[in-house]
């Protein structure tokens, strides 16, 4: 006994043939193609952070903050130095003193340590700079606000970069990610707002 298929009657309904798989379409956090995603290997720092979602604030714009920081440092280390006598002596006494130089480097250095760790740590990634340009530290994972610990690792390694010749400063003009030296230590950007 042969089987055939039942005749279709002319205009019915085609055959039934089963759709073809479609995977579904890739979409990652927030819906945003993969092109838009920045290149990151999985894991790392960043991944999966949308490209618009980022405006790096640029060279200029961070110069000028890092000025007015000085200036501001500059001030305060000044009267600091004036009041404490450090500005052209030693402090200790006998044979164990300590010069500290024009302007009182060691008092300097301390400022800026404290300065710069405390303002990106505890005043949302903004230093009195930052806040009159319009720019903040935030870090790299996405994790909301830096903390203490990396805000001191991106001014210790700030001193690095300014030491060998200003390059770890200058990096961030051909750096993808506008990081210079003590933002890749610290796992940190510096961004528009």
């Amino acid at each position: 006994m042969s089987t055939t298929p039942p005749m279709q009657p002319p205009g019915g309904p085609p055959p039934y043939q089963p759709p073809l798989y479609q995977p579904p379409a890739y979409q990652p956090s927030g819906g945003i193609p993969p092109y838009q995603q920045p290149y990151a290997p999985q894991g790392a720092p960043g991944y999966g952070m949308p490209v618009a979602a980022v405006a790096y604030a640029g060279f200029w714009r961070r110069f000028v903050a890092l000025i007015i920081d000085g200036i501001i440092l500059g001030v305060v280390g000044g009267v600091l130095s004036a009041v404490l006598g450090l500005g052209s002596g030693s402090a200790g006494g006998g044979n164990a003193s300590f010069n500290f130089g024009t302007g009182g480097t060691l008092l300097n250095i301390v400022l800026d340590l404290l300065y710069f760790t405390l303002m990106i740590g505890l005043v949302n990634g903004k230093t009195l700079g930052g806040m009159a340009l319009g720019i903040r530290v935030v870090p790299a994972d996405g994790g909301g606000s830096v903390s203490i610990g990396k805000a001191l690792i991106r001014t210790v390694v700030a001193y690095v970069s300014g030491l060998v010749l200003v390059l770890g400063y200058l990096w961030m003009l051909w750096d993808r990610n506008k990081q210079t030296w003590h933002d890749k230590a610290a796992g940190t950007y510096v961004v528009k707002g």
